[in-house]
């Protein structure tokens, strides 16, 4: 049971990391845009006013501009833990392969008991 144990506390971890990433490390708002920075490096830029330029390149109201993140561990645990198929999904299809092996052996056992 201590690898299951262990196993559970990395995946723990792995997701505080991530969770922690996702949070703002700062806030900063001038001249119509406003920039909010997060742990991981990444960035998200939002456009307040009409006619404004960030960094030469004019862009209307309200238009958002996301840059990635740039702390390796966070992408390595992000390509990781959000791939495709989810999560969710991976649980699901691990369940149902375990009780599918549940029921062969329950079939093969009362097969056995009657032949």
């Amino acid at each position: 049971m201590g690898q299951y144990t262990d196993k559970i506390r990395q995946i723990t971890e792995d997701f505080n990391y991530i969770e922690d990433g996702e949070k703002f490390s700062s806030l900063e708002a001038s001249d119509g845009v406003m920039i909010i920075s997060y742990k991981h490096g990444g960035q998200t830029i939002e456009i307040l006013r009409d006619e404004i330029s960030y960094k030469g390149v004019p862009y209307p109201k309200g238009h958002m501009i996301y840059t990635g993140a740039t702390d390796p561990n966070y992408i390595r645990l992000k390509a990781i833990y959000a791939g495709t198929p989810s999560w969710a999904e991976r649980i699901a299809v691990s369940y149902r392969k375990l009780r599918k092996a549940r029921n062969d052996k329950k079939i093969a056992k009362n097969t056995s008991k009657k032949g």
